[in-house]
């Protein structure tokens, strides 16, 4: 319920994304979370989590997508504010 709320702050970057044709800042983004995702999970199974390694990891991965997001859309010079009015 935690990722589900972080991904959906997401969704003015991810709708801004992909109205100005900007593939590859999204593929950064998503790569760079996806990579840490993974790289959790295994870690955290491996430590005997079991399930909740997903439930850890996905957290995780909304967590570094928003803030990827934020990161690679503040050097455009857009802020969360302005693309919510």
């Amino acid at each position: 319920m935690v990722a589900a709320y972080v991904e959906s702050l997401c969704e003015p970057f991810y709708a801004k994304m992909l109205l100005d044709m900007e593939f590859s800042m999204r593929a950064k983004a998503e790569g760079v979370s996806i990579t840490v995702k993974t790289v959790l999970v295994y870690l955290l199974v491996f430590k005997g989590w079991g399930l909740l390694a997903y439930a850890v990891s996905q957290v995780a991965y909304s967590l570094m997508l928003l803030a990827a997001y934020i990161l690679l859309n503040k050097e455009e010079g857009v802020s969360y504010n302005t693309m919510l009015w």
